[in-house]
C-alpha cells in the first residue's frame, strides 16, 4: 500500500523556511464491464474523474494517484455511458468496476482479424479465375 500522503516542499520568502505540506492521496484503478460483468476496457474511449481532482483519460486508468475524497467516475464505451460514485480514503488503493449499460455481448468470441475478409475475397477471386480459365481451355478442345 502506498503512503497516504505526498509531500510538497516550497521556499517561503518571508522566513526563508522550507514548508512541508502533506496532501491526502489515494490510488485508483478503473475497469469497465458489460451488463454481464465481463471486461470491456478495450472498447473504452473516455474516462472522466470528477471530484477533488478532475481528470480525463482515453482508456481506463490503472494506479492513478488522486486526492482523497468522493469521485464521480464516468466511462464511455461503444457510445454508451456508465457512471459510479466512489469514496477514496487517504492511503487507499482501490480498483472499481464501472458497468456500462447496453454493452452486453459486444465482446463475444475472439477479436476479428482485419485481414480475414480481404484474404477470403482474394482466394475467392483466384478460385473463380482458375475455374473460368479451365472452363475456356476445356471448351476449345
Amino acid at each position: 500500500m502506498s503512503a497516504p500522503f505526498f509531500t510538497y516542499a516550497t521556499k517561503v520568502t518571508v522566513a526563508d523556511a522550507v514548508v512541508f505540506v502533506k496532501v491526502p492521496t489515494a490510488k485508483l484503478s478503473v475497469a469497465a464491464v458489460d451488463d454481464y460483468g465481463r471486461p470491456i476496457d478495450i472498447y473504452v474511449t473516455e474516462v472522466r474523474l470528477e471530484g477533488p481532482s478532475r481528470l480525463n483519460f482515453t482508456k481506463p486508468p490503472k494506479d492513478v494517484e488522486v486526492l482523497a475524497g468522493v469521485y464521480d467516475v464516468d466511462v464511455i464505451a461503444v457510445g454508451r455511458w456508465g457512471t459510479t460514485r466512489v469514496r477514496l480514503a487517504p492511503g487507499e488503493d482501490r480498483t472499481i468496476t464501472v458497468p456500462v449499460p447496453g454493452t452486453a455481448g459486444i465482446d463475444i468470441g475472439p477479436s476479428p482479424n482485419p485481414w480475414a475478409l480481404p484474404a477470403f475475397l482474394l482466394a475467392f477471386a483466384a478460385g473463380v479465375a482458375v475455374t473460368v480459365t479451365k472452363g475456356r481451355a476445356t471448351s476449345r478442345s
